[in-house]
């Protein structure tokens, strides 16, 4: 559970991410820490103390804050959660995967035009039938579910506030790795 609920730290408001971590990183084991070290130094940022001489010559002690290299900005996913908007680009990585399929190793420049041409024309018959009032592609129950209760937890966030390590855990409980 304790490395679920960093991907969990995804669904906690922004503002709180540094402190939910803090309270995730204190209370998991030690064989976690290198994990812990990577996510921090990626995802979190640190604050380092560092010496160095006053103007005195004195020794004392400056904080240094070294950046994530990924702003909780860019991964966050509550806000998208509670919007009920995409929190990942499947779709797109899944449409990227067809066309590597059906454009393959091609042999000549003709046919890799010719079948980018066919799939263009494709999506756009594809982006009419949804215009027209077509279904999208249904999410499964278990997606269904699984997201309904994701937007559940999101939502009590206020409520579970003060306690960041129980909502990291309802969090980790409901999230979904692929195979």
């Amino acid at each position: 559970v304790a490395a679920k609920s960093m991907s969990a730290l995804a669904f906690v408001h922004p503002n709180d991410v540094e402190d939910a971590y803090r309270e995730l990183r204190a209370g998991s084991p030690p064989n976690l820490l290198p994990l812990l070290d990577y996510f921090e130094k990626t995802y979190i940022g640190r604050t380092e103390y560092r010496q160095a001489n006053n103007d005195n010559g004195r020794v004392v002690l400056r904080r240094h804050v070294i950046p994530p290299r990924f702003e909780v900005s860019m991964w966050n996913v509550f806000h998208r959660t509670i919007d009920r908007r995409a929190r990942t680009n499947n779709a797109v990585e899944s449409r990227h995967c067809q066309l590597i399929k059906i454009l393959g190793r091609h042999r000549g420049l003709h046919r890799f035009i010719g079948r980018l041409a066919k799939q263009v024309a494709l999506m756009n018959v594809r982006i009419e039938q949804l215009r027209a009032g077509a279904a999208a592609k249904e999410p499964t129950p278990l997606q269904k579910q699984r997201s309904a209760r994701l937007f559940t937890l999101v939502q009590q966030y206020e409520q579970r506030r003060n306690q960041p390590l129980e909502f990291l855990h309802s969090v980790a409980h409901s999230i979904q790795y692929l195979d």
